[in-house]
């Protein structure tokens, strides 16, 4: 990849893995825009160090969550530079646009530059980055060899830790967080510290399908919500008193975040161990048809209990391909 008087723009590049990313470029001989929302000094900071690295820096106050911010970044980039050929998130995602003119820069465009601070969120649960693009690194496999991408979610969200958690059931919603807490068991597996509930948040969850190129998605723990009247969903976001229905761009947002819901009818009928879908309650279908409908991704799989044989395997689904794609392989090797 060629970066040398290359431009590009870096988004959530004020501070964190961003400010990384616009350095690294920088170090290639790329051009970068460097954009911030609140932390024009850390940003500033960041212009500079790309120009000791000898190359021009552009800076922009903008939010990458924002169009009318996107289209002012990249109008600046084209009045400065008169091309942008590089669009990268701090992420991981790069696309490639060569765009001369905002013509040649759709919305479609910018929806997968809707990024958050990956560093600074995972700061707050000790974990790697388990996301599709990182699967190549430190693992004894090919990622050529990987042929489909499975996203594996709970019906509701949970949380270990500190940090931002928009949809966490509080206050007068702690009974209900109790009561999923118990029938889902959530407790720390060595520490038996009680993991925080929340409500799906299909905002977060549909960022993740389109970071990762989800496939298809394993939903769990449906049984657990069977004793709910009512089950809410996270389908948007308010910021600022604005309603956003995209991740913000960076992490100090996220606990500015007012969710936004959907609420549902529960089925108030046990699902355990239910191994088709057409056995499962109307409601229980509902719900599930929503969250796949909202995250636009099919479900291929549902988990009804702890055990491996309380699973459901949708038809026609490209689950049901993978599970009788690795049958065919079991067979032909026996």
């Amino acid at each position: 990849m060629k970066l040398f008087n290359a431009v590009a723009i870096v988004t959530g590049s004020a501070t964190g893995s961003g400010a990384a990313c616009a350095l690294q470029l920088a170090r290639k001989g790329c051009r970068v825009v460097v954009n911030y929302t609140k932390s024009e000094q850390e940003a500033r900071e960041t212009v500079e160090a790309c120009r000791t690295a000898g190359v021009e820096a552009l800076l922009v106050q903008g939010d990458v969550a924002n169009d009318a911010d996107c289209r002012r970044m990249a109008q600046a980039a084209l009045d400065k530079w008169g091309r942008i050929d590089v669009l990268i998130n701090n992420a991981g995602i790069t696309k490639f646009v060569a765009a001369t003119d905002l013509e040649g820069l759709t919305t479609a465009d910018w929806q997968h530059l809707y990024a958050v601070n990956v560093i600074g969120a995972y700061q707050m649960i000790r974990a790697c980055v388990p996301a599709m693009q990182k699967q190549g690194e430190g693992a004894i496999v090919n990622i050529s060899s990987i042929s489909g991408v499975l996203g594996i979610v709970r019906t509701y969200a949970t949380r270990v830790g500190e940090g931002p958690f928009p949809t966490e059931m509080l206050d007068e919603e702690e009974d209900m967080a109790n009561l999923i807490r118990q029938r889902g068991n959530e407790y720390g597996s060595v520490t038996k510290r009680p993991r925080r509930c929340g409500w799906f948040d299909a905002v977060a969850t549909r960022y993740a399908a389109e970071l990762n190129g989800f496939d298809s998605i394993a939903l769990t723990k449906l049984d657990v919500l069977d004793a709910l009247e009512e089950i809410k969903v996270c389908v948007g976001y308010e910021v600022d008193g604005k309603r956003i229905d995209t991740f913000p761009a960076v992490s100090h947002d996220l606990r500015m975040i007012k969710p936004v819901y959907e609420t549902l009818a529960g089925w108030q009928s046990d699902t355990v161990g239910v191994t088709e879908f057409a056995e499962l309650p109307e409601k229980a279908k509902d719900y599930v048809r929503f969250l796949s409908d909202q995250v636009g991704v099919e479900i291929g799989l549902i988990s009804t209990g702890p055990e491996r044989d309380q699973t459901i395997i949708l038809r026609d689904s490209v689950m049901e391909s993978w599970f009788s794609d690795s049958a065919a392989v079991a067979t032909a090797e026996s």
